[in-house]
């Protein structure tokens, strides 16, 4: 899937259940960088908010909350992928050069 990278985010769940956000800089695919940024085994989900007012809408006030917020699994549905790791992302995506 194409994402908009004005207005995608990723989330996932911290140990304590609070969210965190990752904001893709567009270097790689939105799957790549949830893949490969986010701790190894961590469910992520993946969200495009169609346009940059929905996105400040929704975050702009309570980003100073953010901390306090939690995913409810039942409302956000199913997660969009697993995380591999910074290493294992790597390794998989490893370029071979030849001599």
């Amino acid at each position: 899937m194409t994402y908009n990278i004005k207005t995608t985010r990723i989330f996932f769940k911290n140990t304590n259940n609070s969210i965190s956000m990752c904001v893709p800089t567009g270097e790689l695919n939105v799957e790549d960088v949830a893949k490969k940024d986010l701790p190894e085994g961590t469910p992520y989900w993946i969200v495009d908010f169609e346009t940059e007012e929905k996105l400040q809408e929704l975050l702009g006030s309570k980003m100073q909350f953010f901390n306090c917020l939690e995913l409810d699994d039942d409302i956000v549905g199913e997660h969009h992928g697993i995380s591999l790791g910074h290493d294992k992302w790597c390794e998989l995506n490893r370029t071979v050069e030849e001599n």
